[in-house]
Parts: C-alpha cells; structure tokens; sequence
C-alpha cells in the first residue's frame, strides 16, 4: 500500500504550526544540533525557555558555532551546552550516557536525530556498515542507556518525559 503524500504536500505550502508551549524548567537534549532539523529544534527549545538544553555533537567546533549562532539569533533564552558525541563509537555513546547520568539531574525531552548518509559503503570501527551504526545501532544504544534517567525525570504522572527518533521515509522510495 502506497501512502499518501497530500498531508506532506499541504505542510509544504502553508508549513507546519510553530510550538509555542513553554519548556521553562525542562531539561532536553538533541543529538546532530549544530545543523538542519537538530539546530531548528534545539534553537525552538531554547527560545521556549527550556532551562538547560544539550547540543549532542560530533565535532565539538561546529557545536560552538552553533551554540554562537542561536545566541546572536536572541533564540538562547536557555543554558546551552556543547558535548560531544560520535556515534561511530560505542564507548563515546556509553561516555556520553554516563555524562547524563551524572551531570544532568532530570532529563525531560531527548530528540535523537544525528545520522548519517554517505555516498559509498564504509566499515566503521566497530566494524559494522556505518550508516547501519550511526543511523540504527548507536541510536537504539543511546535512547535504551537514557530510558532509565528519563523514566527517573517524571516529575508527576502525567508528566512524562519524551524520547524522540527522527527518522525519514526515504526508505520507502524504494519500493
């Protein structure tokens, strides 16, 4: 079954509904935020006064350009830090969990968007397809090392935190 692509074409032309709930007080992070979908939603969840929020990235260069970039937008209404994380590399996954778990009191909202997609087939060190590594494996490894903070962060029950893949249905352009 094919899906239907008319709700995508409407939010193409009259775009998408900006978020406008305040984040005062929640603790978030986003993996792949110094560029597209990762800094626009770390840049939104600043500007909604997220109280601490995590630039998760590869290069921690290009995390403080970002960083620079939503402060000089005004869009830093938040404390905003840059850490590290390759998700080639299990240990620099599992060091960044720990860092969580030791650093961060609450975690409310993890959006795991970094990945990967390159042009040729690449063996990773770990030894798997890298984008099978960056994309699936480290991810599925990241959200299950963070579950247990997040679960811990509720601040009541109807107050969950929130875990976040992106994805994309590029896949299905194969069929």
């Amino acid at each position: 079954m094919k899906p239907n692509p008319l709700p995508f074409l409407r939010e193409k032309w009259v775009g998408v509904a900006k978020p406008t709930n305040s984040f005062a007080g929640r603790r978030v992070l986003v993996t792949g935020a110094n560029t597209g979908i990762g800094f626009e939603a770390i840049a939104t969840l600043a500007s909604l006064y997220a109280d601490r929020v995590i630039l998760a990235v590869r290069n921690l260069v290009k995390g403080m350009e970002a960083r620079r970039k939503i402060e000089a937008q005004g869009r830093g209404k938040s404390t905003v830090h840059v850490w590290e994380l390759d998700k080639g590399e299990y240990t620099s996954v599992q060091k960044f969990a720990a860092r969580v778990e030791k650093e961060i009191s609450r975690l409310d909202v993890a959006v795991l968007n970094a990945a990967i997609s390159p042009n040729d087939y690449i063996v990773g060190v770990e030894g798997w397809e890298s984008t099978l590594q960056v994309n699936v494996m480290a991810t599925a490894l990241l959200g299950l090392l963070l579950l247990p903070k997040m679960r811990a962060s509720a601040a009541v029950p109807n107050d969950l935190s929130h875990l976040v893949i992106v994805t994309s249905e590029a896949h299905r352009w194969l069929e």
